[in-house]
């Protein structure tokens, strides 16, 4: 599920950059990628693509990405 996550937004980064255009996702541009925190960023050309931020696996087996009540991509625990 987490492969498919991930290919899924390194997909949508790649027709985005040939399009020239911002990554789809949240009003502050982060988002989530299975418990990945990942942030939309262009570079001097004007690709833009989905970068890591944070893993929210890393803090522990209970924690994961969801939005929170702003429109930001946090990590939360069960």
């Amino acid at each position: 599920m987490l492969a498919i996550n991930i290919l899924s937004v390194l997909f949508a980064a790649t027709v985005a950059a040939r399009q020239g255009t911002r990554c789809p996702g949240r009003h502050d541009e982060t988002n989530c990628s299975g418990k990945n925190i990942v942030k939309c960023s262009g570079d001097q050309n004007g690709v833009w693509k989905w970068n890591f931020v944070e893993s929210c696996a890393d803090k522990g087996p209970n924690w994961y990405c969801s939005i929170d009540s702003f429109d930001k991509a946090k990590c939360f625990t069960s």
